[in-house]
């Protein structure tokens, strides 16, 4: 497993988080992001319009061209060649052969995105400040904007099939959908908390985390979330699971 922070760090596991190793990035961002196509290919943004790629595990990272020196936020894998990462002011880019070209897609907006999701290579969502979510239909060619109804920043977008998905941001800002995103129903957690990522394992089972240590999990398609024990009370800014029973949380310093 990898996780990413500030002035460049990539720190790697193969212990199931036993141990870190520390990566040599040759950057002092912060990089906002990090995933892997397979064992050995992996991308990784940040801040400056930092996008870096690596072919062996991680051990070496190339720094690549953006066109941007706004920040990039997220990465979205659709397959090992076809990569899509958003940032700030509506920059969304596009590989199709796996980082050695990239190409800007038109979003006609400004606005800044925290996360991307795509249900298959032609239907994805990006969703980001002022509680902006677009979709496209053809694999980022064009973009529409959906009306949420809020303003709330959204820090994280999930699907679990075509139509249901969630999303949060801001203080105890949890949303679903059931038709594909016209329309958004609130979620209620039972503690407050400002939300940051969502992660499902299945359409049944999914995670929530937040400040505070919070992590909450439902077991049953998002109708019941229960608050889970953590033994950190720092705000948890992202969360990955391997499988159905092994998963990280990670967030402010170190945590």
């Amino acid at each position: 497993g990898f996780v990413s922070g500030e002035s460049g760090a990539i720190l790697n596991t193969s212990n199931n988080g036993n141990t870190w190793q520390s990566l040599q990035t040759g950057q002092d961002v912060i990089i906002y992001d990090i995933a892997f196509a397979d064992t050995l290919k992996g991308f990784a943004v940040g801040a400056k319009g930092t996008i870096l790629t690596t072919t062996d595990g991680g051990q070496n990272w190339t720094m690549q061209t953006s066109g941007t020196d706004g920040g990039l936020y997220t990465i979205h894998l659709i397959s090992c060649d076809t990569v899509l990462i958003a940032g700030a002011n509506g920059f969304i880019l596009k590989t199709t052969n796996g980082g050695s070209d990239w190409n800007q897609l038109s979003t006609n907006t400004v606005t800044w995105f925290s996360d991307l999701y795509f249900i298959n290579s032609a239907i994805g969502f990006a969703a980001g400040e002022n509680g902006a979510i677009f979709r496209t239909a053809n694999g980022g060619a064009t973009w529409d904007s959906l009306n949420v109804g809020d303003d709330e920043w959204l820090e994280s977008i999930v699907f679990t099939d075509e139509l249901t998905a969630y999303t949060c941001g801001g203080l105890d800002y949890f949303r679903k959908t059931t038709d594909g995103g016209l329309s958004w129903a609130e979620i209620n957690l039972p503690v407050s908390t400002t939300l940051y990522d969502i992660w499902f394992c299945n359409p049944d089972t999914g995670f929530v985390v937040g400040t505070f240590g919070n992590i909450f999990k439902t077991e049953n398609g998002g109708q019941d979330w229960l608050q889970q024990t953590t033994p950190t009370n720092e705000g948890l800014k992202s969360i990955y699971f391997i499988d159905d029973q092994n998963g990280f949380a990670v967030g402010n310093l170190g945590a």
